[in-house]
């Protein structure tokens, strides 16, 4: 049977799992502020939709790599 390919969503903002309550206030604000340039700096067929660079910009790669290390 034919089966219908579920209609493609652009990602909403990303929402952090890691528990702030064990973190110092400047990791709290540097996972605030990867969470912004994330949220930011989407990709638009390939194209970044903040700096218009090819997806993934490196803003958006070092914002990954901030939250990859909490």
């Amino acid at each position: 049977m034919y089966q219908q390919e579920a209609p493609q969503r652009k990602p909403g903002p990303m929402r952090s799992t890691v528990s702030t309550e064990y973190l110092s206030p400047e990791m709290t604000r540097l996972l605030s502020i990867a969470q912004r340039e994330l949220d930011r700096h989407t990709s638009d067929h390939g194209t970044c939709t903040c700096c218009h660079r090819h997806w993934p910009c490196p803003t958006a790669c070092l914002a990954a790599s901030t939250l990859d290390g909490l």
